[in-house]
């Protein structure tokens, strides 16, 4: 029996861990959108922060979710910092659910192909030694970097281009 392998097929076999990757992802983008937003409002001001109310530096869009809220500098350093430093963790957590998911699809993929050659009769292992050791040395790395990456990074740029149109 051949098995076709392609996205759905691995992300059926990693759903836990693909959802989790890419709720990683979407946590990782909104936090970025708002640090950008920051930095572009920091430097947009001239002159000073009026009536000393560091909330105006953050995104329109955000202090209208937020409702009326009044800043200090120190409580806009502090939550700057814990912004930075949970996009830190979450850009951490994240690059290691995306490796894992890597590692695994590789493994899953090197698998099928022992597992078909397995079947094989002697002599066409022996024939055909040099073809499976090429795929599972390179292919499988390969796919399992491909099927992770691909649609991945297609939802993290989509995601990203949506949530800059809204909040800026």
């Amino acid at each position: 029996m051949t098995r076709k392998l392609d996205f759905w097929v691995l992300y059926k076999k990693f759903k836990a861990k693909v959802i989790k990757h890419f709720i990683l992802t979407t946590f990782r983008v909104i936090i970025s959108i708002i640090l950008s937003g920051i930095i572009v409002e920091i430097f947009r001001i001239k002159g000073g922060i009026s009536d000393n109310n560091y909330a105006n530096l953050l995104p329109e869009k955000l202090l209208s979710l937020l409702g009326e809220i009044k800043l200090s500098k120190s409580q806009f350093i502090i939550v700057g910092l814990l912004l930075v430093l949970v996009y830190a963790l979450v850009y951490y957590w994240n690059s290691l659910a995306e490796e894992e998911l890597r590692i695994r699809g590789g493994h899953y993929t090197k698998n099928l192909v022992l597992d078909k050659f397995r079947r094989l009769p002697l002599e066409e292992k022996e024939a055909r030694k040099d073809e499976v050791n090429n795929l599972i040395e390179k292919d499988a790395s390969e796919i399992g970097y491909d099927w992770e990456h691909l649609p991945n990074h297609t939802f993290h740029s989509v995601l990203e281009i949506f949530l800059v149109l809204i909040f800026h």
